[in-house]
C-alpha cells in the first residue's frame, strides 16, 4: 500500500504548557509516512527545550528556529514553503488530533481528486482535555462550482484552516496574507481551486485557552500576535475588504466573466456581513484608541 508523505506543521511560540501534549498526539497517529515539522517563533519560556528533548528521541521531527519573532502568520508561511511532500497540514500548538487524523483525511482526499483539502470534526475542550459540547459547524463543498464553493466557504467558520491539504494547491494561494481574517481569505482562495471535503471520522480536538473577548479586544491580540512587526490598526475591516476584492484577479482558473461575476459577488457579500464594521466599527475604533475609551 502506498503512503504519500505527509508534513505536519507545528508554528509555536511559547507554548511549554501544551506543546508535550500536542506532540504526544502527533506521534500516536496510525498513518506510516509523516514528519514533523516545528517553526519556533523565539519563544522565550521552555518550548525550545522541550521540542529538542522530542527531537532527540524521534527521527521524524525536524526544527526550524526563528531568531526573531516573525509574527504568527509568517510563521505559518515558514512552514509552508519548507514542507516538501504531497501532503500538509498546520496542526495548533495546544490542540490534540484523534489516531486516525492523518489516515482518515488522506482517505477522503483520494476518494476525490478534486478535493484540495479534507478537514475533521471539531471538538472543543477545556485546559483539562474535557468536552465542553460546543456546536461546531462545517461545510463539505463537493460538487458545487466555483462561485457556489466560495459563498459556502465565506459564511463557514475557519476549522477548515487546520485540515489536510495538497501541499501544490495550498502554494497556489497567497498563503496567509498581511490582514487579521487572513486565514478566512487562504480558504476562500482555495475554495475556487477545488473541493473541501469533510471527515466525521477523524477529531481535532481545539483548546479553548483564553477568556471570552469583546471584539475590540479579539482585534488588538491579533495585531499583537499576528504579524512581522508593530501595525498601526487603522480601518482592518477596509483592508479586509480590499484583499477579498483582489481575489478574481489572482492566477486562478476563473473565466473573465465568472472574474466579473465574482468581484460584484464578493462585494455585496461582504458589505452584507460586514457593514456595521466596515462603516462604522472600523471609525468607532479609531476613537476608542485615539481618546483610550476602554471596552
Amino acid at each position: 500500500m502506498d503512503f504519500p508523505k505527509v508534513t505536519i506543521g507545528i508554528p509555536v511560540y511559547n507554548e511549554e504548557s501544551n506543546i508535550s501534549a500536542t506532540l504526544d498526539s502527533l506521534l500516536q497517529q496510525d498513518y506510516k509516512n509523516y514528519e514533523i515539522l516545528i517553526s519556533d517563533n523565539n519563544s522565550t519560556d521552555k518550548t525550545v527545550q522541550i521540542i529538542e528533548e522530542y527531537k532527540k528521541k524521534h527521527d521524524n521531527i525536524k526544527i526550524l528556529y526563528n531568531n526573531v519573532n516573525q509574527g504568527a502568520l509568517e510563521n505559518w508561511n515558514h512552514l509552508i514553503r519548507n514542507a516538501q511532500s504531497e501532503y500538509f497540514m498546520i496542526a495548533g500548538s495546544h490542540d490534540l488530533i484523534s489516531k486516525n487524523y492523518v489516515s482518515s483525511l488522506i482517505s477522503s482526499l483520494g476518494n476525490n481528486s478534486k478535493a484540495v483539502l479534507a478537514y475533521a470534526k471539531t471538538v472543543w475542550i477545556d485546559e483539562h482535555d474535557n468536552n465542553l459540547n460546543i456546536p461546531c459547524g462545517y461545510v463539505d463543498t463537493s460538487g458545487f462550482d466555483q462561485i457556489r464553493r466560495f459563498n459556502l466557504v465565506f459564511y463557514c467558520n475557519q476549522h477548515a484552516l487546520y485540515g489536510l491539504y495538497r501541499l501544490s494547491d495550498l502554494k497556489k494561494t497567497r498563503m496567509q496574507t498581511p490582514v487579521f481574517a487572513s486565514g478566512a481569505i487562504l480558504l476562500n482562495e482555495l475554495s475556487l481551486i477545488g473541493d473541501f471535503v469533510v471527515n466525521t471520522k477523524a477529531i481535532w480536538y481545539r483548546r479553548t485557552n483564553r477568556n471570552v473577548e469583546t471584539k475590540e479586544q479579539r482585534l488588538s491580540r491579533y495585531y499583537r500576535n499576528l504579524f512581522t512587526k508593530k501595525k498601526i490598526r487603522v480601518f482592518p475591516f477596509l483592508k479586509v475588504f480590499i484583499y477579498y476584492l483582489s481575489i478574481p484577479f489572482l492566477k486562478n482558473r476563473l473565466s473573465i466573466p465568472k472574474r466579473i461575476l465574482l468581484f460584484f459577488n464578493i462585494f455585496f457579500l461582504y458589505i452584507l456581513r460586514y457593514h456595521y464594521d466596515l462603516f462604522i466599527g472600523d471609525f468607532v475604533s479609531i476613537i476608542r484608541r485615539t481618546f483610550k475609551i476602554r471596552t
